[in-house]
Protein backbone atom coordinates (compact mmCIF):
# COMPACT_ATOMS: atom_id res chain seq x y z
CA UNK A 1 0.00 0.00 0.00
CA UNK A 2 3.42 1.95 -0.22
CA UNK A 3 3.66 4.87 -2.97
CA UNK A 4 6.52 6.68 -4.34
CA UNK A 5 6.60 9.70 -3.11
CA UNK A 6 10.17 10.89 -4.81
CA UNK A 7 11.87 9.33 -7.59
CA UNK A 8 15.57 10.37 -8.10
CA UNK A 9 18.99 8.73 -9.56
CA UNK A 10 22.17 10.40 -10.56
CA UNK A 11 24.07 8.88 -13.83
CA UNK A 12 27.71 8.38 -13.51
CA UNK A 13 30.82 8.35 -15.37
CA UNK A 14 34.14 6.45 -13.77
CA UNK A 15 32.13 7.39 -10.45
CA UNK A 16 31.66 11.14 -11.39
CA UNK A 17 28.18 12.55 -11.27
CA UNK A 18 27.30 13.44 -14.74
CA UNK A 19 23.68 14.12 -14.42
CA UNK A 20 20.88 13.96 -12.40
CA UNK A 21 16.97 13.22 -12.13
CA UNK A 22 15.01 14.41 -9.16
CA UNK A 23 11.21 15.15 -8.85
CA UNK A 24 8.34 15.33 -5.75
CA UNK A 25 4.88 12.93 -6.86
CA UNK A 26 1.77 13.71 -5.51
CA UNK A 27 -0.42 11.15 -3.69
CA UNK A 28 -4.17 10.92 -2.69
CA UNK A 29 -3.16 9.71 0.82
CA UNK A 30 -1.74 12.01 3.73
CA UNK A 31 2.05 11.24 4.77
CA UNK A 32 2.43 9.10 7.29
CA UNK A 33 4.03 11.37 10.20
CA UNK A 34 7.29 8.75 10.70
CA UNK A 35 7.98 9.75 6.99
CA UNK A 36 7.38 12.82 7.21
CA UNK A 37 9.67 13.06 9.81
CA UNK A 38 12.20 11.09 8.25
CA UNK A 39 12.37 12.89 4.84
CA UNK A 40 11.60 16.10 5.51
CA UNK A 41 8.72 15.75 2.95
CA UNK A 42 5.26 17.08 3.56
CA UNK A 43 1.79 16.70 2.18
CA UNK A 44 1.92 20.52 1.04
CA UNK A 45 5.36 20.22 -0.77
CA UNK A 46 3.32 16.84 -3.06
CA UNK A 47 -0.25 19.14 -3.27
CA UNK A 48 0.84 20.47 -6.64
CA UNK A 49 3.43 17.49 -7.66
CA UNK A 50 3.14 15.24 -10.81
CA UNK A 51 1.91 11.68 -10.22
CA UNK A 52 4.00 8.79 -10.59
CA UNK A 53 1.85 7.96 -14.00
CA UNK A 54 3.14 11.59 -15.61
CA UNK A 55 6.74 11.09 -14.41
CA UNK A 56 7.51 7.19 -14.95
CA UNK A 57 8.42 6.87 -18.69
CA UNK A 58 10.56 9.78 -18.43
CA UNK A 59 12.46 8.10 -15.39
CA UNK A 60 12.95 5.01 -16.59
CA UNK A 61 14.08 6.97 -19.91
CA UNK A 62 16.60 8.94 -17.52
CA UNK A 63 17.52 5.18 -16.20
CA UNK A 64 18.10 3.65 -20.04
CA UNK A 65 19.60 0.55 -19.72
CA UNK A 66 22.12 1.55 -17.09
CA UNK A 67 23.12 -0.69 -14.20
CA UNK A 68 21.24 0.71 -11.05
CA UNK A 69 23.30 1.26 -7.84
CA UNK A 70 21.34 1.15 -4.82
CA UNK A 71 21.42 -0.03 -1.51
CA UNK A 72 19.02 -2.62 -0.15
CA UNK A 73 18.30 -1.57 -3.93
CA UNK A 74 15.77 -4.59 -4.36
CA UNK A 75 13.20 -2.66 -1.98
CA UNK A 76 13.18 0.36 -4.58
CA UNK A 77 13.71 -1.71 -7.23
CA UNK A 78 10.60 -3.52 -7.06
CA UNK A 79 8.40 -0.31 -6.40
CA UNK A 80 9.90 0.68 -10.04
CA UNK A 81 9.14 -3.09 -11.33
CA UNK A 82 5.27 -2.46 -10.33
CA UNK A 83 5.17 1.28 -11.42
CA UNK A 84 6.54 0.30 -15.14
CA UNK A 85 3.78 -2.79 -15.29
CA UNK A 86 1.04 -0.95 -13.77
CA UNK A 87 1.70 2.86 -16.07
CA UNK A 88 3.97 1.34 -19.39
CA UNK A 89 2.68 -2.12 -19.56
CA UNK A 90 6.22 -3.30 -19.28
CA UNK A 91 8.37 -4.12 -16.14
CA UNK A 92 12.09 -2.62 -15.82
CA UNK A 93 14.93 -5.10 -16.93
CA UNK A 94 18.04 -3.25 -15.49
CA UNK A 95 20.61 -5.03 -13.54
CA UNK A 96 21.47 -4.10 -10.36
CA UNK A 97 24.43 -3.83 -7.89
CA UNK A 98 23.54 -4.05 -3.79
CA UNK A 99 26.01 -2.45 -1.92
CA UNK A 100 24.41 -4.10 1.04
CA UNK A 101 26.36 -7.26 -0.09
CA UNK A 102 29.43 -5.06 -0.38
CA UNK A 103 28.94 -3.52 3.29
CA UNK A 104 28.45 -8.32 4.43
CA UNK A 105 31.99 -8.92 3.31
CA UNK A 106 33.93 -5.35 3.65
CA UNK A 107 32.06 -4.32 7.13
CA UNK A 108 31.40 -7.50 8.73
CA UNK A 109 31.55 -6.42 11.88
CA UNK A 110 29.17 -3.52 11.00
CA UNK A 111 25.67 -3.81 13.48
CA UNK A 112 23.02 -2.37 10.61
CA UNK A 113 23.29 -2.20 6.97
CA UNK A 114 21.33 0.99 6.72
CA UNK A 115 22.77 3.44 4.06
CA UNK A 116 23.78 6.16 6.74
CA UNK A 117 25.12 3.51 9.37
CA UNK A 118 27.47 2.30 6.35
CA UNK A 119 28.21 5.77 5.68
CA UNK A 120 28.88 6.56 9.26
CA UNK A 121 31.60 3.92 9.52
CA UNK A 122 33.03 5.22 6.00
CA UNK A 123 33.49 8.85 7.51
CA UNK A 124 30.59 9.94 4.82
CA UNK A 125 28.38 13.12 5.97
CA UNK A 126 24.67 12.03 5.84
CA UNK A 127 23.41 15.57 6.16
CA UNK A 128 20.55 15.76 3.88
CA UNK A 129 19.75 11.70 3.91
CA UNK A 130 16.86 9.98 2.95
CA UNK A 131 15.86 12.16 0.59
CA UNK A 132 16.24 10.13 -2.72
CA UNK A 133 18.29 12.63 -4.60
CA UNK A 134 20.80 12.90 -1.41
CA UNK A 135 20.57 8.73 -1.10
CA UNK A 136 21.87 8.30 -4.99
CA UNK A 137 24.73 10.45 -4.43
CA UNK A 138 25.46 8.60 -0.56
CA UNK A 139 25.34 5.27 -2.58
CA UNK A 140 27.39 6.45 -5.40
CA UNK A 141 30.33 7.69 -2.37
CA UNK A 142 29.72 4.24 -0.26
CA UNK A 143 30.24 2.43 -3.93
CA UNK A 144 33.22 4.33 -5.38
CA UNK A 145 34.63 3.77 -1.31
CA UNK A 146 34.01 0.06 -2.05
CA UNK A 147 35.23 -0.28 -5.29
CA UNK A 148 38.38 1.24 -4.33
CA UNK A 149 39.07 -0.98 -1.37
CA UNK A 150 39.14 -4.17 -3.16
CA UNK A 151 42.43 -5.11 -4.55
CA UNK A 152 41.78 -8.41 -5.95
CA UNK A 153 38.57 -7.83 -7.84
CA UNK A 154 38.50 -11.56 -9.02
CA UNK A 155 38.51 -12.79 -5.58
CA UNK A 156 36.21 -10.39 -4.11
CA UNK A 157 33.32 -11.03 -7.19
CA UNK A 158 34.09 -14.79 -6.44
CA UNK A 159 32.98 -14.20 -3.44
CA UNK A 160 29.22 -13.49 -4.59
CA UNK A 161 29.03 -16.98 -6.85
CA UNK A 162 26.66 -19.08 -6.05
CA UNK A 163 27.95 -22.07 -4.84
CA UNK A 164 27.01 -25.56 -6.47
CA UNK A 165 26.08 -28.37 -3.86
CA UNK A 166 27.52 -31.58 -4.26
CA UNK A 167 25.43 -34.90 -5.21
CA UNK A 168 25.78 -37.24 -2.45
Amino acid sequence: WDEIIELAAIKCINGVPSAEYNTLLHIDARLDPFIVSLTGITDDMLANSPRLSEKIEEFVDFIGSDVVIGNNVSFDVNFIYDACLRYLGSPVTNDYINTVRFANKLLPGLPSKRLTCICDSLGISTVGAHRALCDCKLTNQVYQQFVSSISDRDAFVSQFSKKKRSKS
